[in-house]
């Protein structure tokens, strides 16, 4: 492995950083289907060099099967990935949906990494504020020639130059060369599933990876507890070799995923609709409205959306599934309504704290009694990011005044920050992660009522190992009570790999004592555009949604039989949770329900 030397001058971050550059476009022996039209054009190849202040260096050479290659040195480590970036805006317009397919061929000549390998990241983008990203994968780049592929879906529709396409390279010290670098439009002529896809790993996803064993250890510690059941006749006396079956009914752990109340509840009902909520209602026992109770939904003062939201509530209620609320406060005035109005207090930071103050108050007298969660306040590390951020006008002090005051309406939600980007990208954000350990922190020194922490769990490509995820959670849980994955999902196209990350993820979570609950972001293809749901748009199951089925209705569930002993006793370590116990003895069966909780249960059935 070849291993660069830190050079000792200082970094100068250079954001937003546009490098002159100059691919070549040349054939490769790639499977790419045809029918893919180039939106990035030709550019003539120089021989120029780029510098900057020690931390980074650019030149052009000769190599790599192709005319010109791009060639990238990272001197210094830079803050942020984007601090070393390359961009090239699109020639051509593009439709909104439509189909897409990123090529990058590269290699690494010089890696300072553990891994020994080199990282890119490839992105398209919206080519101005704020940014908008159909796609952002990043690659391990090894010493070998390799073809890097990125299928994706444009998320809006572009005149020339309004997109662009482009790499990052602000990683360790490292050298990568670039030797192609293109965009093929597909439109509607095929499917995203079709097109040629990286194949992904990560640490740890062997079968016999050492953190498996432990974290095995630890669901058997704290997910399952002795139920013991004693059978006897009307005088008292024990009744040995009785039959005995316990079957979970459900699971005290929240097993959950997004509803769409829209899906769901249409004008007129539908079979889908209907295979929706029979789905829903089989699979997960926690909840949460994809956007009903929204400020820029709620505050509409469309009734359709309030009325939607009030129904989920009602449906889930009657169905036994807890709902979380999301979400009191989102922090930008695009999430707000009625939007002229918000936008008008742009300049008032006073008005802008009453207007949410009455929101926060309204919602959460909404549904006092109904929820089991708030998300008090969305995402305030990446409103900082948005051009039309509120984040510069509120304080810590108007943030703990929303929990406070959402704690004094209903008094029994656990209450969440919620945001993305801290179990995610590998889980070394550390920029997120502290922002959020140092806001917790301050705010319950001064008695803000902050119970949980949400990882909405959104992956890419580059997908936390468990044994790094374990490490966020363990430092989350010295500074709050409640962790909680709020949306996960996992937006690859490899569906093997999927699967498995899946399993590993929630094996991991599941097994930390703090974590009390997983909800999945979307669970059917038709109600997302990509690749992230358990089924299909004709109900089919995909790799990872019989790997949610057989974790949670199978692994993790309570299903076990047997017979008393002399004493008429049968005892069982089962998941925590509501069980169904059903005795038979003598021609005689009696069942009945009980509740399985950390410190063991004791059931006595009188068979008379």
């Amino acid at each position: 492995m070849s291993v660069l030397k830190r050079s000792s001058l200082r970094v100068s971050v250079v954001y937003p950083l546009l490098i002159a550059t100059a691919f070549a476009i040349c054939a490769f022996a790639d499977d790419i289907p045809p029918g893919g039209i180039p939106v990035l054009g030709k550019v003539s190849a120089t021989d120029r060099t780029i510098e900057g202040a020690g931390s980074f260096l650019t030149s052009f050479l000769p190599g790599g099967g192709t005319e010109m290659t791009l060639s990238v040195t990272t001197r210094v480590t830079p803050k942020m990935p984007y601090d070393i970036q390359t961009m090239k805006p699109i020639e051509r317009p593009i439709a909104k949906g439509s189909v897409m397919l990123g090529i990058v061929r590269g290699r690494m000549t010089a890696a300072s990494d553990d891994s020994g390998e080199a990282k890119i990241t490839f992105l398209f983008q919206k080519n101005g504020s704020p940014w908008t990203k159909s796609v952002m994968e990043t690659v391990g780049v090894t010493g070998a020639w390799h073809t890097f592929y990125f299928p994706f879906i444009a998320k809006d529709e572009y005149k020339a130059g309004e997109a662009a396409c482009g790499l990052y390279f602000g990683y360790k010290p490292q050298t990568v060369e670039i030797a192609r670098i293109d965009v093929l439009d597909y439109g509607d002529r095929i499917a995203l599933r079709d097109l040629p896809h990286n194949r992904i790993s990560y640490a740890g996803m062997e079968m016999d990876a050492a953190w498996r064993a432990d974290a095995d250890k630890r669901i058997d510690e704290i997910r399952k507890a002795l139920l013991t059941v004693s059978v006897c006749d009307a005088g008292g006396g024990s009744i040995p070799d009785a039959a005995v079956s316990v079957s979970m009914k459900r699971h005290s752990f929240g097993f959950g995923a997004v509803f769409n109340a829209g899906i769901a509840f249409p004008a007129v009902d539908t079979e889908n609709a209907r295979r929706y909520r029979e789905t829903y209602r089989s699979l997960f026992n926690r909840g949460v409205e994809e956007s009903t109770m929204k400020w820029v939904r709620w505050g509409s003062g469309t009734a359709s959306y309030s009325n939607m939201a009030l129904r989920t509530a009602a449906w889930m209620k009657e169905n036994g599934i807890d709902l979380r609320g999301h979400t009191l406060v989102w922090p930008a005035f695009r999430y707000a309504s009625p939007l002229p109005e918000i936008q008008s207090l742009s300049n008032d930071a006073a008005g802008l704290r009453t207007r949410i103050s009455e929101y926060v108050r309204e919602l959460t007298t909404a549904f006092k009694g109904q929820v089991i969660e708030w998300d008090v306040i969305n995402e305030p590390y990446n409103m900082h990011r948005l051009h039309d951020t509120m984040m510069p006008l509120l304080s810590e002090n108007d943030l703990s005044e929303w929990f406070k005051l959402a704690h004094a309406i209903d008094p029994k939600p656990h209450l969440f920050f919620n945001d993305s980007g801290v179990l995610e990208r590998g889980g070394t954000n550390e920029a997120a992660q502290k922002y959020y350990l140092d806001l917790i922190t301050a705010l319950k020194q001064h008695g803000t009522p902050v119970h949980g922490m949400g990882f909405q769990g959104h992956f890419g490509t580059t997908l936390t190992p468990p044994e790094q995820l374990k490490r966020v959670l363990d430092r989350f849980a010295e500074c709050v009570d409640i962790l909680a994955a709020t949306e996960f999902d996992v937006d690859i196209l490899d569906e093997g790999t999927q699967a498995a990350y899946t399993r590993d993820f929630m094996t991991m979570l599941f097994s930390h004592p703090s974590v009390n609950g997983i909800v999945m972001w979307s669970f059917w293809e038709s109600t997302v555009p990509n690749a992230k749901a358990l089924f299909r748009n004709n109900w089919m199951e995909k790799p990872n949604g019989r790997m949610w089925k057989d974790l949670v209705l199978k692994k993790w569930r309570t299903d076990a039989n047997g017979r008393t002993d002399t004493s008429g006793n049968y005892s069982v370590r089962g998941f925590l949770g509501d069980h169904e116990i059903a005795v038979t003895a003598g021609g005689k069966t009696k069942k009945t329900v009980a509740s399985l909780s950390k410190g063991g249960a004791a059931v006595r059935i009188v068979l008379d």
